[in-house]
């Protein structure tokens, strides 16, 4: 890949990328040092009460403290708390476990345009290019490049890290697509919290024919406890469309394994439902489908 004067260019996943960082001097600095520093210095009420001194305030705290530790150099922030955790180290371990215990989403694609400058994904584009391809197994793999392009950019930040052609097994068993689920709102938060779905599954079949109870039975081998009970089975329609979801049913009924089928128009729902949202739930449309299964 051509790079300017030929440096070196180093790749970052966009589900990795935040606009600070989780844990930092400032954050540590104004939510857990400040906060201290201004209750040591305060008396208790009862001594107020004696002796009838207001309160300091962070305000004079902060910056009585950014005086003291100002060296004409940036970093006084970091010096502070330097200075006071290594005097109460129990500051810092606390701030530690409070940011362990939480977390921050990827950016949004919304995010992403706004901060780079550049257009967001064009659904409808890459769903064209999907309807676009040939059904029959000549354009076997560039329909499932497409649907890789086509799902990733719309499931994103809810799924993240598409893998093509997975190895499950050593290597004895391959499914077309995997995601991990790491969603933090919607129809695949909701999948997550109440059913084993870390990972998400997809096979892609660009069939002629309709497909059958072996297509269904290659995605059903593929889910399990410890990967995922998740998955898509994507196909281009051309098939009785109840009698695939009767095999998909089966599939709950005896192993409690979730699939949703998903042609050509369901793909077109599904990018109408994020182009035009209709409720508040991301992927409101799944979440119907899934219910089906657990309903049936």
């Amino acid at each position: 890949m051509p790079t300017p004067n030929d440096e070196l260019l180093l790749l970052v996943p966009k589900a990795i990328v935040r606009l600070e960082l989780h844990m930092n001097a400032e954050d540590f600095f104004r939510h857990d040092i400040l906060n201290f520093l201004v209750s040591r210095e305060n008396p208790s009420s009862s001594m107020n009460a004696a002796v009838k001194k207001k309160p300091v305030t962070k305000y004079s705290v902060e910056r009585k403290y950014r005086e003291k530790f100002y060296t004409g150099k940036p970093g006084v922030a970091k010096r502070i708390n330097t200075a006071i955790s290594a005097e109460n180290p129990e500051l810092l371990q606390t701030y530690k476990d409070k940011k362990t215990s939480t977390r921050t989403f990827s950016l949004s694609h919304s995010d992403i345009a706004s901060i780079t400058g550049s257009p967001p994904p064009d659904y409808e584009q890459l769903l064209q290019e999907v309807l676009d391809t040939p059904a029959g197994k000549p354009d076997a793999k560039a329909y499932e490049r497409r649907i890789k392009a086509l799902l990733t950019e719309l499931f994103y930040p809810h799924l993240v890290c598409p893998v093509e052609q997975a190895s499950l097994h050593e290597g004895r068993e391959i499914v077309d697509l995997s995601y991990t689920n790491d969603s933090p709102h919607g129809f695949f938060r909701w999948l997550a919290d109440n059913y084993p779905a870390p990972q998400v599954f997809i096979e892609c079949k660009n069939y002629s024919a309709p497909i059958s109870n072996p297509e269904i039975h290659q995605l059903r081998s593929r889910l399990a406890p410890s990967r995922g009970m998740f998955g898509m089975l994507i196909y281009r329609g051309n098939a009785d469309k109840n009698r695939i979801w009767s095999g998909c049913l089966d599939a709950f009924h005896d192993d409690t394994k979730f699939m949703i089928p998903l042609d050509d128009e369901d793909l077109e729902i599904l990018v109408q439902e994020q182009l035009r949202p209709t409720g508040p739930e991301a992927f409101g449309y799944l979440h119907k489908l899934f219910l089906r299964i657990i309903n049936s």
